[in-house]
């Protein structure tokens, strides 16, 4: 049995411990254990990507007529995917820009361990090349980057490829929906 297990830091500490079982007539097992050690300097990949903001509400309104459509609020930002982050984050300044309702305080654990209520807002409309998904972001009023999250991710079947450092579909180019039969 071989486990390599690592942390996700720049400074990395590998350990990997070997494990060999004897059996003997069905009555002994001898358990040898080596623990090894070692700190390797590696480049952490960050992948960012480019995708579109749109507010629903102004979306909804353009296609029932009481907005035009040069009238919806959108933007093209630059979000850095982190699918540990669990919905969308956004700045203050791009919330303003789409005019996002407030729909209620969150509780949050930020990376660096700080707790706070942090406002969520929406609904917005996340769109990366032709896929799209509606949902409500977490506004994080000083935060140098948007983030990507798991469930945006997630609902529009998007995974990191980490060889190539780029966000890709999980299905290829065809996105695929599962869905559960409820009646028998």
């Amino acid at each position: 049995v071989f486990i390599l297990a690592h942390t996700p830091f720049s400074l990395r500490k590998i350990m990997a411990q070997c494990a060999v079982l004897f059996f003997r007539g069905g009555c002994g097992i001898i358990l040898y254990k080596t623990t090894y050690e070692t700190n390797i300097e590696e480049k952490m990949s960050l992948v960012y990507t480019e995708i579109t903001l749109t507010n629903a509400v102004d979306a909804a309104n353009a296609v029932t007529g009481i907005v035009k459509e040069p009238e919806v609020r959108r933007t093209t930002v630059r979000a850095l995917v982190d699918s540990g982050a669990w919905t969308l984050v956004i700045d203050d300044a791009t919330r303003k820009s789409l005019g996002l309702r407030t729909v209620k305080a969150e509780p949050c654990t930020l990376a660096d361990g700080t707790k706070s209520a942090y406002e969520l807002v929406g609904p917005l409309e996340v769109r990366w090349k032709d896929r799209s998904v509606n949902c409500d972001a977490i506004v994080i009023p000083n935060a140098n980057e948007i983030l990507l999250g798991a469930i945006p991710l997630e609902a529009m079947d998007l995974t990191i490829n980490p060889r190539r450092e780029e966000l890709v579909g999980a299905h290829g180019d065809q996105i695929v929906h599962t869905l559960k039969t409820l009646c028998q």
